[in-house]
């Protein structure tokens, strides 16, 4: 059976109701070494989020920085394995 990494961080194994609930929600937090805020293109974290949770706003210079909507964050991790840096973590909510 292969799961993804989102049914195995949201405890839905099986795709079935989820198993164990979090005593804590997660959100994802962007580091400074993140390179969109180096100020170099990357979107890798956003075109990874399924719930559409980081946007990027435009920011003097053209380059545009991420940002995180904890209404829409649901604290899978998708982004955290898509960043080319390790700039994402996931944080107490």
């Amino acid at each position: 059976m292969t799961i993804t990494r989102r049914q195995f961080l949201g405890g839905r194994l099986g795709g079935g109701p989820a198993v164990a609930s979090r005593a804590r929600p997660r959100i994802a937090a962007i580091a400074p070494q993140c390179l969109a805020l180096r100020r170099v293109v990357c979107r890798s974290c956003a075109e990874a989020c399924a719930p559409r949770a980081i946007a990027f706003a435009p920011g003097a210079g053209g380059i545009a920085a991420p940002r995180v909507d904890p209404a829409r964050c649901d604290g899978c991790g998708d982004c955290a394995g898509a960043c080319p840096v390790g700039a994402i973590a996931l944080a107490a909510a």
